[in-house]
């Protein structure tokens, strides 16, 4: 599941429950990793989640309207698209599909 953390009171990581797999630190490691490696190589650490995820055949949902995207969603959304995949509304969620 991918997502914001916190946008309009919904959260990716609540979205996701027990049915997904989801990237999260916490906000201690987040800070803690982010003092380590610095901002620019934050968004490395992100990817690398979503190539074993790629490599491991998972789907990928998203909790937010992909195309209002900003932040490390964003980028995250930019990935998939650079990977192949576009975003279909399913529920309450969005599906990445391959084209």
């Amino acid at each position: 599941m991918l997502g914001k953390y916190n946008q309009d009171g919904i959260s990716y990581i609540e979205a996701a429950g027990n049915e997904h797999t989801y990237f999260n630190l916490g906000d201690k490691g987040w800070n803690e990793a982010l003092n380590k490696v610095g901002e620019s190589n934050m968004w490395e650490i992100n990817k690398k989640f979503l190539e074993r995820q790629l490599q491991q055949g998972k789907s990928f949902y998203l909790s937010h309207d992909p195309m209002k995207a900003s932040g490390y969603f964003q980028k995250e959304v930019n990935f998939l698209k650079d990977n192949g995949f576009k975003f279909i509304k399913d529920g309450e969620f969005w599906k990445a599909v391959k084209q």
